[in-house]
């Protein structure tokens, strides 16, 4: 769906005219060219009429993002659930047979590490991570001090916890937690989008 037809729809879904989607961010006319694709929108304004009218950005990027997603980032996304429903039902082979894919992809440096993980745990084979992966791992925890705001990274910390020592692990549960009290980080909403990207893996 383009970004005029997902705003057409989500216009629909309000009950909501032009004239009242687009308020006083453009024109009706101008609007109503953005919504059959002759013109384009910017950012700024996209943002603004996301947020006037309190439409969910998440929702809005999965109505998109087929359109205007890297094809890339697509092939990502299929593996990294196949392989995840793979380890979930303990199928080695379904699992190292994504694995081999994955490590085929150009890029995917986050999912290549979980996967080789994931699949060396499966194996009952963790003594095949290296310290080398352990180093990678720690710059990608200091990449930022906000790194448990992020979904990516958590996804990472929970893929690689059996790597951890008790001492490592307690430090990351810790900084996890005091991101979350000093960002007043909705503990609820965070649990939420979790379990949710969770399943879509599932």
């Amino acid at each position: 769906m383009t970004i005029g037809e997902a705003l057409k729809k989500i216009r629909s879904e309000l009950g909501l005219t032009q004239k009242e989607m687009c308020g006083d961010i453009m024109s009706r006319s101008y609007y109503a060219r953005v919504e059959s694709d002759k013109s384009y929108i910017s950012a700024n304004m996209l943002i603004q009429l996301l947020l006037i009218h309190k439409i969910d950005m998440n929702h809005f990027e999965k109505l998109v993002k087929k359109i205007y997603k890297p094809m890339y980032l697509v092939e990502e996304e299929v593996l990294d659930k196949k392989i995840g429903y793979a380890i979930n039902i303990r199928d080695i082979d379904r699992a190292e047979f994504y694995y081999d894919k994955i490590l085929q992809l150009p890029k995917a440096k986050l999912l290549k590490i979980r996967s080789t993980v994931m699949v060396a745990y499966l194996n009952n084979n963790l003594s095949r991570i290296d310290s080398s992966l352990k180093n990678v791992l720690m710059k990608e925890f200091h990449k930022t001090e906000k790194w448990s705001m992020n979904m990516q990274s958590l996804k990472l910390l929970e893929s690689t916890m059996i790597l951890w020592e008790e001492e490592r692990l307690d430090f990351f549960i810790n900084q996890l937690l005091s991101n979350i009290k000093k960002n007043n980080v909705n503990m609820d909403y965070l649990l939420k989008i979790y379990v949710k990207n969770i399943f879509e893996h599932i």
